[in-house]
């Protein structure tokens, strides 16, 4: 069997944060909710407006503090608006995170339970996906600087107790609070369970670091109730209370509640932990009992189960989320998997990961260079229409209230211009030379009269024709 080399893997996993660097370059926006992200991003730069994101150009967003956003925002000013620019702050967090991850885990166990643990972490579906412009990424990277930080801190590490507390600030700026109370929530069962609350009290600087905290964060959530009143009570009573709290909260002013059935997150779990899970289902019987064996006889990693346990069980009576919810547990389940992989000693899993995971990104990268539009049909029809656009600049129009518009504002640096049907033809700005798309529908279309249809001539449209490329004919 072979034998895990701590110098071979690093390597393996240098490749895949190139194959990775790669294919963020490639591919456009393939979702709405990270054109909506990236516009907001966008938006900020071109405005030079970093108190408050905006989530179009007059209305501001109080749905997530800004520090996912400051971060493309800076990388768009310096790059340029691009979707690489977008997307490098949230790939180098990525790779800090996995620093991080790994530094804490050799610290608590052993160098190879801490390559494997990035080896894990890096071939999971979820991580994937996690460099888009959202803000999972740096969420990610909080959560996991409090997540692995927290034992060494227990015992007096005083390095450590910074790194916790820099991540708490880190994912309030992200996410707010629930990016702390997430992996927070296992410290109070861990010390109850192993009655070491005198220890935590003794050792950890709950004043200085509390200190720290305040002062890092409570500024910029005072500044932007001062300019923009009403976003306190928004943000704290309904993204962080009522998302979470109340089945199907209605309140979101910036999209749609996603309702799913009671326990959606043991499926999101399941789906976004592979391949890394298949390792139960292929050694179920050996993975158990070391399992069992590693909770009885080790405290550490007893508080990486409870970790990992605890927000999944808190989110199973949540009805309202989306399926990147498992990135709570996700450094938890990672450091878990690669102790008991490590023990059983199966290096050759580990291996087959890392491969697996160049291959997956090889093929991203072959698919999307022969086809960059590959899934933006069925993922973001916007970016798939305007695909159909063989003009780099040119003047767009949006007739009527379309959903979801975010890539039509990031493709055209907000000058998207949205009109009715009625207003259109008199709208049309003629005396600019760049050529003139329009979007509509197309029951739209069906109603103007032959002299307004004789003007516009159809490039592409969906099925259904639910939603049309027009181009104006002078």
């Amino acid at each position: 069997m072979k034998n895990i080399s701590v110098r071979n893997i690093t390597y393996l996993i240098g490749l895949v944060f190139v194959l990775k660097l790669v294919t963020i370059f490639l591919h456009p926006l393939h979702h709405p909710s990270e054109a909506r992200y990236a516009a907001i991003s966008m938006r900020m730069a071109l405005t030079e407006n970093y108190l408050m994101p905006f989530f179009d150009p007059v209305t501001p967003f109080f749905g997530k503090p800004p520090l996912s956003f400051w971060a493309s925002a800076i990388s768009l000013e310096i790059f340029g608006i691009n979707e690489f620019a977008g997307r490098l702050p949230h790939y180098l967090a990525l790779i800090l995170t996995c620093l991080v991850l790994y530094r804490a885990v050799k610290k608590t166990f052993d160098e190879k339970t801490a390559i494997a643990s990035v080896v894990i972490i890096c071939s999971t579906f979820l991580f994937y996906a996690l460099h888009s412009i959202m803000t999972e990424a740096f969420l990610l990277l909080g959560m996991t600087m409090i997540t692995t930080s927290f034992l060494p801190t227990m015992r007096g590490e005083q390095k450590d107790s910074l790194i916790f507390f820099l991540g708490c600030v880190i994912a309030m700026l992200t996410k707010g609070p629930v990016g702390i109370v997430m992996p927070c929530l296992a410290i109070p069962i861990y010390l109850t369970m192993t009655r070491e609350w005198g220890k935590f009290f003794q050792n950890f600087p709950i004043i200085c670091g509390s200190i720290f905290f305040i002062a890092a964060t409570l500024p910029w959530f005072l500044l932007a109730e001062k300019n923009y009143s009403g976003f306190l009570e928004y943000f704290f009573l309904g993204e962080n209370f009522g998302r979470f709290m109340k089945s199907g909260w209605e309140g979101d002013r910036y999209g749609n509640a996603h309702h799913v059935p009671f326990g959606m997150i043991w499926f999101y779990f399941t789906l976004t932990m592979l391949p890394p899970l298949l390792a139960l289902v292929i050694k179920p019987k050996q993975i158990t009992k070391t399992f069992f064996k590693e909770l009885k006889a080790d405290k550490d990693f007893l508080f990486f189960t409870t970790s990992l346990l605890a927000p999944l069980f808190l989110l199973t009576f949540m009805s309202n989320m989306i399926p990147t919810y498992p990135v709570y547990s996700l450094t938890s389940f990672a450091v878990i998997l690669a102790r008991i992989l490590t023990q059983i000693k199966w290096d050759k899993f580990i291996y087959f990961l890392c491969y697996l995971t160049i291959v997956f990104y090889g093929i991203l990268i072959v698919t999307f260079a022969i086809k960059p539009e590959f899934l933006l049909e069925k993922l973001n029809s916007q970016a798939y229409i305007l695909s159909k656009i063989p003009q780099k600049e040119f003047q767009l129009y949006q007739i009527g209230e379309g959903k979801s518009i975010f890539t039509l504002y990031w493709a055209t640096e907000d000058k998207v211009k949205i009109v009715t049907k009625e207003k259109f033809f008199e709208t049309i700005d003629r005396k600019n030379p760049l050529p003139i798309y329009a979007i509509g529908g197309g029951y739209i279309y069906d109603q103007f009269s032959p002299q307004e249809k004789s003007q516009l001539k159809i490039i592409f449209c969906t099925k259904k024709r639910r939603n049309c490329l027009y181009e104006l004919i002078s």
